[in-house]
């Protein structure tokens, strides 16, 4: 007796074998018209229909295990044919269902339709309700899915917006840093070489503010009065102003602090030129390398940078100071710059950068502070250079810039409200 026990077992274990088998195949193959075979009684109905064995044929552990597995056998077995006696009632009732609708389709007679009954009216009322139930019910599946799609894809676009939406912010993020912190490899500058630079700036100043070749447009605009010569392409100029009551080394101290801070000396540009003074090296108090970058807005192709060397020299005696700002030549002292930028998203694809085209400019400017007045007690302030044109503009647009940054130099050095006379 145990022995059959445990052949049926394995008997019920190789038919779910043999079902999950016939399943995977039948899914591939095209439907067919099924043959009239035997009913198969299942291997668990054989086991629920089984006679247990007498207590002397089993142990009591072995006899109840047998006596558990019947039991929920006899449950599955059950189950499925409930759920196999529903679906077939079901089937047949939705039958019934259709052939009365169809009925009732086909055009009745006046004779006819005075001989129905209340009752008859109100089974035809019922099928159509019923088909109308069907039909409802079969729309709102079609809807509840059309749903349940528009849902999973309004998630997934919120997750692709949200993942490109970080990921472009974190791009955008990295691009602005490297504009404000750019990686630039310089040689180191010596004092000798700073002093022999402005040794020679210095001497193109004094040429052209000693130059008889030079014109002025004769207007005092806010007090400054101006001069300038055309070298080609190029034009130099001066403005001067003189401040009553200044001394000449506190405008110079409030200048030099304004100039030797990379912040404070972008503010002096438009607010349509995002301008940026990092600060490469400084020599000593006097004396300071900027890299300076300079692009229309932030959304720019185009970005001119130089290296801008700002030195402050006593001349004139002790009666005067300059402050020369210009360019030295990148080829001498750049080493290298920028960075390879190798990083790959999570689906291995090289992430690039808009490319933003880099150009190296040249730039010429000074400031003059000399004592004025009969004991010196006021400031003659000049500040002049050399407007040079660049791709991205021209000398024109900075001969009216220069004016309007000496205004906001007056306002950051004795604001907006005192302005000494001129």
């Amino acid at each position: 007796m145990e022995s059959s026990l445990l052949e049926l077992f394995e008997e019920i274990d190789e038919w779910e074998s043999q079902q999950a088998l016939v399943t995977k195949t039948t899914a591939k193959k095209p439907a067919h018209k099924p043959k009239r075979t035997k009913k198969v009684v299942k291997p668990q109905a054989k086991l629920a229909m089984l006679q247990l064995p007498e207590q002397s044929d089993l142990e009591g552990k072995e006899r109840n295990r047998l006596i558990v597995k019947r039991y929920y056998y006899r449950k599955l077995t059950t189950l499925s044919e409930l759920r196999e006696e529903a679906e077939r009632l079901e089937a047949q009732y939705e039958q019934l269902i259709r052939s009365d609708w169809e009925a009732s389709l086909s055009p009745s007679s006046a004779e006819e339709l005075g001989q129905k009954t209340r009752l008859m009216k109100i089974r035809d009322a019922f099928v159509e309700l019923a088909m109308m139930s069907k039909a409802l019910r079969l729309e709102n599946e079609r809807y509840q899915f059309a749903l349940d799609e528009h849902d999973r894809t309004e998630k997934l676009l919120t997750q692709t917006y949200t993942t490109q939406y970080k990921n472009a912010k974190r791009s955008h993020e990295v691009m602005l840093a490297k504009k404000q912190n750019p990686v630039i490899h310089v040689r180191q500058l010596s004092m000798q070489e700073c002093a022999e630079i402005m040794s020679q700036s210095y001497d193109r100043v004094r040429h052209f503010r000693e130059s008889t070749q030079n014109f002025s447009s004769g207007v005092s605009v806010f007090g400054w009065r101006d001069r300038y010569r055309y070298d080609k392409k190029d034009i130099d100029f001066s403005i001067e102003k003189t401040y009553q009551h200044q001394s000449k080394e506190a405008v110079t101290d409030k200048v030099w602090e304004i100039l030797s801070d990379g912040e404070a000396f972008g503010r002096l540009y438009p607010a349509s030129i995002s301008a940026k003074f990092n600060i490469i090296q400084r020599l000593d108090n006097n004396n300071i390398l900027y890299y300076h970058t300079l692009e229309m807005s932030q959304q720019s192709n185009m970005l001119t940078k130089c290296l801008l060397l700002c030195s402050r020299i006593s001349v004139m005696d002790g009666d005067a100071c300059i402050i020369i700002i210009r360019t030295i030549d990148p080829r001498l002292y750049v080493i290298s710059e920028g960075e390879v930028d190798t990083a790959r998203d999570t689906r291995g694809r090289q992430k690039i950068e808009p490319k933003v085209e880099e150009i190296w400019i040249s730039m010429f400017s000074w400031l003059l502070q000399r004592r004025d007045g009969p004991d010196g007690e006021h400031c003659a302030a000049e500040f002049g250079g050399t407007l040079i044109g660049t791709p991205m503009l021209d000398a024109s647009f900075w001969f009216v810039e220069r004016l309007q940054g000496a205004m906001k130099a007056e306002q950051l050095l004795f604001g907006p409200t005192n302005l000494p006379p001129a």
